[in-house]
């Protein structure tokens, strides 16, 4: 589970529930429209900050989902987890579209700006 906050007032504003385990990772989109979340679970899970539903869940990793990130253009979708896969998914197609492995344990991945 997952919240978004209004910090200003200390208000839950939604709770975004759907994973099996820990959520491990959250970033917002660029446009704020929507919140991307990784979890032990397997699995990254794509929210709708208006409503609250899950409205995409992206599985492929063989290990818990550490680092989630937006595209500048908000497309597309790139994950890292413990099974040391970095994959690129398409939001449009709801799939992943390229993959590499990496030698390091952890991967962070960030938004260019």
């Amino acid at each position: 589970t997952a919240r978004i906050w209004r910090s200003s007032a200390g208000v839950s504003l939604r709770i975004l529930e759907g994973h099996e385990q820990a959520v491990l990772a959250v970033q917002f989109s660029p446009n704020e429209q929507h919140v991307l979340t990784g979890s032990d679970d397997l699995t990254a899970r794509l929210w709708s900050v208006q409503s609250g539903v899950c409205v995409l869940t992206l599985r492929g990793h063989e290990g818990s989902v550490g680092s989630v990130s937006f595209a500048c253009n908000g497309q597309s979708i790139l994950t890292s987890g413990v099974d040391r896969m970095v994959r690129l998914w398409s939001i449009a197609e709801a799939q992943c579209v390229s993959s590499f492995s990496i030698d390091a344990t952890r991967f962070c991945a960030g938004c260019c700006t």
